[in-house]
């Protein structure tokens, strides 16, 4: 300062931020994205790092598995599964990572039946890095397939007492 107070000069550093704002707002836009994407499946849906670390999962997984979304995010998904389940899913896993492929199965857990499908993100040198699963609630599908079965078996059954009746009554028409 000078001798009557006042300010010579000033020394300071000025830094622009602009491209880490740009860049903040980017990534916000992402997941924002990444979020509707996630949700705008009925489906229940996870994404998953190749030791099974949850990374991004939606609404109707948290609610399937039990837990809100948030306290998902970065626990293990093989946590989850029924220990009678976890080596064929871990199988069905490493073998997405290792083709590269996806896959789809149908299984069924304590009384309910899944469709679960398997998408491997591949990154830009053609590797999978990152594994997607989606996976429907098909008991109501299932039960209703299983009834037709049923009410097909017994369909048959009938047309069978019916032509059995036909040739019995064929039989005494002719005597």
């Amino acid at each position: 300062p000078s001798d009557d107070g006042k300010m010579l000069y000033l020394n300071g550093i000025s830094i622009d931020v602009t491209e880490q704002k740009e860049a903040e707002a980017s990534l916000r836009e992402s997941k924002r994205t990444t979020d509707a994407l996630l949700n705008a499946t009925a489906d229940s849906a996870v994404l998953l790092e190749p030791d099974g670390a949850i990374i991004a999962l939606n609404h109707p997984m948290a609610d399937l598995l039990g837990q809100r979304t948030e306290d998902l995010i970065g626990t293990n998904w093989y946590d989850f599964i029924p220990p009678e389940m976890i080596p064929i899913a871990r199988k069905r896993s490493e073998d997405a990572f290792v083709s590269g492929r996806s896959s789809n199965f149908v299984s069924s857990c304590r009384g309910e039946w899944y469709d679960t499908r398997r998408y491997p993100v591949i990154d830009e040198t053609g590797k999978a890095y990152r594994l997607a699963i989606y996976i429907r609630n098909i008991t109501e599908k299932k039960r209703a397939e299983l009834m037709l079965e049923e009410r097909e078996k017994q369909l048959k059954h009938r047309e069978n007492q019916i032509q059995e009746m036909n040739a019995a009554l064929h039989v005494l028409l002719e005597k």
